[in-house]
């Protein structure tokens, strides 16, 4: 339990140097064993590939359609600005309606 504790504090440390140490940043562990995160309404998802070596995902919100989408890793605060601006444009994510409205626009 104790190499749990660190990772959660490592992950806790590298999202606080993305987004900042001022925010609240909530740790949990989901059903699946991966380490998740929650900054306000944004949730985060890491995955890991060694003791040192993991990703932070943001996973968002699709604005039309409601779905969770994954917005691939971020190494800092300007990556997940502009992959949050791409999701609002429709580019990370294709539901339903932005298809629909892809095909009027053509």
């Amino acid at each position: 339990m104790l190499w749990q504790a660190e990772k959660l504090e490592k992950v806790r440390g590298k999202l606080a140097g993305i987004i900042g140490p001022e925010h609240e940043i909530r740790i949990g562990i989901n059903s699946k064993g991966d380490i998740t995160a929650r900054v306000e309404d944004l949730q985060f998802i890491t995955y890991s590939y060694d003791e040192d070596l993991f990703l932070i995902v943001p996973v968002a919100e699709c604005p039309l359609c409601g779905k969770d989408v994954s917005l691939g890793y971020i190494e800092d605060l300007a990556e997940l600005g502009e992959k949050l601006e791409l999701l609002e444009e429709g580019y990370r994510h294709e539901c339903g309606p932005y298809k629909s409205l892809r095909k009027i626009a053509k």
